[in-house]
């Protein structure tokens, strides 16, 4: 909504001034990073309007927003329509589940609030003709996508929410931290498998030569970053899984410093940038 508020206001010249005095620029582009495709819709028409003075183009085009719209513009990325806070059903999503029972393009989200009953009546006509076995089914797909329903089960202090996947090694759940609000990727491994060795001796190895390069990774990442902080005064100010690289020997290395920003001696950094969901 600030978004779209921001985008109506910035019809008047004076409001894309503030935005370029406001170090607005950056702030609009770290939030290109969002799969919520109203709010990247917003932030695209806002960047149309400021680029027309030469100077905010530049000053765009430095802080890497054209690599960023061209990552959009390939459509690889999930874009979802709800407007509301996690827990809330997105038609994208529900479409997607009821897709093969061809209710998706007569489907409307409940995010918009839509209060004619009258828009509803094709969705419902087509709902009544379904057998009770396929309307059954959509209730169980609706609710496989419902964030608030009780966990399946408990491991540790994690709540398992839902299966995302097997594999040879493992199965992949989504969880929530019992005293928490974020959700998680866990992956529960099978220890079983011959990869891990023939006996528990073996697969106890296993998993400590596993753990063990995962403290390589975190220890490397600390001490790139003290680099960073201490000698050289950069904070990277985006810093996220997709830009660490792992590389051989686990070697780790940050990537993407199109958002950093050198901090000056006795100077304090103010500006709200980077990828919404990790700063």
């Amino acid at each position: 909504l600030t978004a779209e508020l921001l985008r109506l206001l910035c019809v008047e010249s004076q409001v894309k001034e503030q935005i370029k005095l406001y170090e607005g620029v950056p702030i609009l582009l770290s939030l290109l990073h969002s799969d919520h495709l109203k709010l990247l819709w917003s932030i695209v028409w806002i960047l149309v309007q400021i680029c027309e003075d030469p100077d905010t183009s530049v000053e765009i085009r430095i802080w890497g927003g054209i690599k960023q719209l061209l990552h959009i513009l390939q459509g690889e990325r999930s874009l979802f329509l709800d407007r509301s806070s996690i827990g809330s059903l997105s038609s994208a999503n529900i479409a997607g589940r009821i897709q093969q029972l061809h209710l998706s393009e007569d489907f409307i989200d409940v995010g918009h609030y839509i209060r004619e009953i009258s828009a509803y009546e094709e969705l419902v006509l087509k709902l009544n003709a379904l057998l009770e076995d396929e309307v059954k089914q959509i209730a169980e797909n609706i609710e496989n996508i419902n964030q608030n329903k009780a966990p399946m089960k408990y491991i540790g202090n994690y709540a398992v929410l839902d299966h995302l996947g097997s594999g040879a090694f493992g199965s992949v759940y989504k969880v929530r931290k019992h005293s928490g609000q974020n959700f998680l990727a866990m992956k529960e491994i099978n220890l079983h498998n011959p990869a891990f060795g023939k006996d528990k001796k073996d697969r106890e190895s296993s998993v400590k030569n596993i753990v063990s390069e995962l403290a390589i990774i975190k220890e490397q990442l600390c001490l790139a970053l003290r680099y960073l902080h201490k000698e050289k005064r950069i904070v990277h100010r985006d810093l996220t899984p997709n830009n660490i690289m792992l590389g051989d020997k686990d070697k780790v290395t940050i990537t993407d410093f199109g958002l950093a920003k050198q901090k000056q001696e006795n100077s304090k950094l103010t500006s709200v940038v980077g990828t919404i969901l990790y700063s």
